[in-house]
């Protein structure tokens, strides 16, 4: 036999000192939490040593809790084999189910041995089992053969294994039977002994949980004090004991656990609120409920408090004690006076009358209220922004204060990059929207605050946060100052100034308050200002309606006049009373047709909006002829709800059409006539001319011929002096033939001109150059023609233009040179452009309008041949045409001439006749 091993034995820790929670329900515990498996364990190594018998405890997973007398051949072999360890574990768990309480099985194990189960229950819980085994009975033969079967089927030392065997022990059955009796008994004796101590052990716990909770919650009731900022107190007058709990404390402001006493209570009540406050607590002495709200001073503040009690009575009516609560309630009660200040302000400032005694009694308000030494109100006046009303600052403060702008060394306003006045100290920044959130000073809606200003005084000018100051409040003793600023929409158009001699005057809440404040105050003065302008269009408005130059109407749903102006009364002759309540086509001449026109105005019917010609009724004289135009005013559904008419006196533009209509068709009778004439007078020029020409001519020719002739047969008898003679007479005879034709070609292009036809200008050129082959030819020149478009108008005098003009660049060209002419044309936007340049001699650009007048020459005759009268026909046929004609040129380099031209011909109509 071996003493139990270390491997089976229990472990450190198993034993119901080290291993159970209090804190877990009994239904959940395991064998292990309710037995001292070490204790047990000794005590079982000692019965083992007089009765050896083997015995263990296994619990309900298998797990042995406590062993004594284990063989080798269960330790060394079969719970060393991973098979027959199984075999083990199942006869523990299986073969031992379903034991009752009191009871034990004996079977053989699945590796062939006896084994006794007994199960072990707790408040009737089965926990696990007691274990007797390992063993053969005495009265038994053991089967050799089988064990040696196991040996070779499980790889088991043989020889070992049935040495093993042979020290199995082998028991009487009766000695096996009061065995087992008495471990059942002493283990039951045990295992209750053990839940006892447990369940003892489990109220200690649970006594230690409910005092750690019991200051948890003493604790959390603190914190949830602390957040309601509502402390309570508990009072035992048997006791003569007033307890507090810690936020009432706080909120009086004393230490915790100041001795306290009815008295010393009163002392924190507010000087005004102690009467009231006294009178409440006795009433509640005398049963009546005590719930009230007062004032208490703590150090340098003041707070509202909501105090309640339930105080305890015996049946005589004598006081036991009592409970009570104590609310801070400052937050509400600054709350509600802030909505009624902000509520009065705005009543005071929305009624109506003077502004100045409007905001001069809300500043007043607003002093009382807040308890602050000065207040005012700042509003842009020009580039300026003064005190609008104060109520606190004294009169040198005023002085020195009044005015932020910025004075140059003239005494001139400085003035910004912008254009901007610039304003000084904390209220300039302010104003000018240049407050810097990130400076803890200014706040995200542009306000300035601070709660002590005199350290503002140690900053360097540099990095102060104001721009250029004054310190005048620091110097005034002002240690709270808030300034706020006052806005009309976006624009800053003022600020609210809030001055306390006493430190520590804001904070962000109340900053956020008047910036409220000083937001409404603006949307005030917004409408204050908007009314007044109203007021004043209202009354610039009927200044204009009633002396305006023309007639006003105004119609109601029905068509009948409820509004008239006073031109309407002078047009008219009727009075405003007389007109007003009639329907308005009563006074128009064409009724009917104006009350239909009406009638659809008013149902909704659009008619076109031109102005309309009337004739409207006179009280006395005839109607008189007026301009009407009207336009209708809609309700939020789209109904026409009133018409609004103009009404224009037209009598005077009436009698001026009359005369004029009379002038045209006098001025008509006079140009037919005139025209008439004119075109005998052309007839007769024409006449003229032709009988001039003839006339004129036929001298002229004999003149020539004659003198050619004695040239041709006299000449023998002539000096040199007499042929000089003829020559002259026959060439002033030449010139003045030629003199002639070039005047009856320049009168042709008036008197004989076509209507328009379409023309192809590049058609028109080349016969051009072709009729100037020769003088081409004779001078060595190139003509280039390029694109030209076709064009509306008169061939023929477009022809003589084109000839004119490369004549021109032909006659006056250098002769050190080739001659080159270039005639190209373009058309753009309805027009049509030619160009004709050539590198001849050039001129003087300064003569530019004289080479178009007839006759004008820059040459002399014997330079260059011609009389100066085709430039001039050239300008008449362009402007006949409807266009225009120019040049540029450099004297020695050549010229341009430019010709624009309307390609449909439509600008040049009225002078094809």
């Amino acid at each position: 036999m071996t003493e139990k091993m270390p491997s089976l034995g229990t472990k450190k820790g198993m034993g119901m000192k080290n291993n159970h929670s209090p804190k877990r329900l009994v239904q959940n515990l395991e064998l292990a939490e309710m037995i001292d498996s070490q204790a047990v364990q000794s005590m079982m190594d000692d019965f083992y040593r007089v009765a050896r018998i083997p015995l263990s405890i296994i619990d309900l997973r298998g797990k042995v809790l406590v062993c004594v007398g284990w063989q080798d051949i269960c330790v060394r072999y079969h719970r060393a084999h991973p098979e027959t360890c199984k075999h083990c574990i199942e006869s523990d768990i299986r073969l031992s189910a379903g034991i009752s309480q009191g009871e034990f099985r004996l079977y053989k194990c699945l590796n062939n041995m006896w084994d006794i189960a007994t199960p072990l229950f707790v408040c009737g819980k089965h926990v696990g089992n007691v274990f007797s085994g390992q063993f053969f009975f005495d009265d038994e033969p053991i089967e050799y053969d089988l064990f040696r079967s196991q040996a070779r089927k499980y790889g088991f030392d043989e020889n070992g294994y049935m040495a093993a065997l042979e020290s199995v022990p082998r028991l009487r059955r009766s000695q096996v039977e009061a065995g087992m009796s008495f471990f059942i008994k002493i283990v039951d004796v045990i295992t209750n002994a053990s839940y006892d101590n447990y369940k003892r052990a489990q109220s200690l716990a649970e006594r230690d949980a409910l005092m750690v909770s019991l200051r948890e919650s003493r604790k959390d009731l603190n914190r949830a004090q602390a957040v309601a900022l509502t402390g309570s107190w508990r009072m035992n007058v048997g006791r003569n004991e007033l307890t507090w709990s810690e936020e009432t404390y706080r909120i009086f402001g004393i230490p915790e656990g100041t001795p306290l006493t009815y008295e010393k209570f009163l002392n924190f009540v507010h000087p005004e609120d102690r009467e009231y406050v006294d009178r409440e607590w006795s009433a509640a002495l005398r049963g009546k409920p005590y719930e009230i709200e007062h004032r208490i001073i703590v150090g340098d503040t003041m707070k509202w408090v909501r105090e309640k009690a339930e105080l305890e009575f015996d049946k005589e009516g004598l006081l036991l004690g009592g409970f009570g609560t104590v609310q801070d309630i400052t937050e509400r009660k600054l709350a509600e006076a802030n909505r009624a200040l902000l509520a009065d302000t705005l009543r005071i400032l929305n009624r109506g009358g003077d502004l100045h005694l409007r905001i001069a009694e809300a500043l007043g308000l607003i002093r009382d209220t807040t308890g602050f030494d000065a207040v005012g109100l700042r509003l842009r006046m020009g580039d300026d922004c003064p005190y609008f009303e104060h109520k606190g600052f004294s009169e040198e403060f005023l002085r020195e204060e009044n005015s932020l702008c910025v004075k140059r060394l003239d005494g001139k306003i400085l003035y910004d990059a912008e254009g901007r006045a610039v304003l000084e100290c904390a209220c300039g920044l302010i104003l000018s929207g240049l407050a810097d959130p990130s400076i803890s000073c200014f706040t995200e809606g542009g306000s300035f605050w601070t709660n002590r200003s005199h350290e503002l005084l140690a900053l360097p000018r540099e990095a102060g946060p104001r721009t250029n100051p004054r310190n005048r409040c620091i110097h005034a003793g002002y240690e709270s100052v808030g300034l706020f600023p006052v806005r009309s929409g976006r624009e800053i158009i003022g600020l609210l100034q809030l001055n306390g001699r006493r430190a520590g005057r804001f904070t962000p809440e109340l900053i956020a308050f008047y910036e409220t404040l000083a937001q409404n105050i603006g949307l005030a003065l917004q409408r204050t200002m908007a009314e007044e302008s109203l007021r004043e269009s209202e009354e610039k408005y009927k200044n204009l309606y009633d002396e305006a130059p023309v007639g006003y109407v105004e119609l109601d749903s029905e068509g009948r006049i409820d509004r008239v102006n006073r031109k309407m009364e002078e047009m008219l002759g009727y009075a405003a009373e007389e007109m007003i309540g009639e329907p308005m086509w009563n006074f128009v001449v064409e009724k009917s047709e104006a009350e239909e026109a009406i009638r659809a105005k008013l149902s909704g019917y659009e008619l076109p909006s031109d102005a309309l010609e009337r004739s409207y009724k006179r009280k006395d004289g005839p109607p008189i002829p007026v301009l009407i135009k009207d336009r209708v005013a809609r309700n939020s559904e789209g109904r026409v709800t009133r018409i609004r008419v103009t009404v224009q006196d037209i009598t005077e533009r009436k009698q001026m059409e009359e005369d004029l209509r009379r002038s045209r068709d006098e001025l008509e009778l006079h140009v037919r006539e005139r025209t008439a004439e004119l075109e005998i007078k052309n007839r007769e020029l024409q006449e003229f001319t032709y009988i001039a020409s003839h006339d004129l001519s036929e001298p002229l020719r004999k003149v020539e011929t004659f003198g050619n002739l004695l040239m041709a047969k006299k000449a023998d008898w002539l000096d040199d002096e007499g042929k000089d003679f003829i020559s002259r007479m026959t060439g002033a005879a030449t010139r003045m033939k030629e003199l002639i034709d070039a005047l009856l070609r320049y009168s042709r292009v008036e008197t004989q001109g076509r209507d328009p036809v379409p023309v192809n200008l590049n058609n028109i050129a080349q016969t051009v150059a072709s009729d100037l082959e020769v003088s081409i030819k004779k001078i060595g020149a190139h003509v280039e023609i390029g694109p030209l478009p076709i064009i509306n108008g008169d061939p023929y005098q477009l022809r003589q233009l084109f000839q004119n003009l490369l004549s021109n660049s032909l006659k006056y060209c250098r002769s050190e040179v080739k001659t080159l002419v270039k005639i190209h044309g373009d058309e753009q936007g309805g027009m049509c452009t030619i160009s004709v340049e050539d590198n001849g001699i050039g001129f003087d650009e300064k003569y530019l309008e004289k080479i178009f007048q007839p006759f004008q020459r820059l040459h002399g005759r014997n330079e260059y041949p011609g009389i100066g009268i085709g430039l001039a026909a050239c300008k008449k046929i362009v402007e006949r045409h409807g266009g225009t004609i120019t040049a540029s040129s450099i004297p020695g380099k050549g010229s341009i001439f430019i010709v624009t031209l309307p390609v449909d011909g439509t600008k040049a109509t009225n002078n094809w006749k």
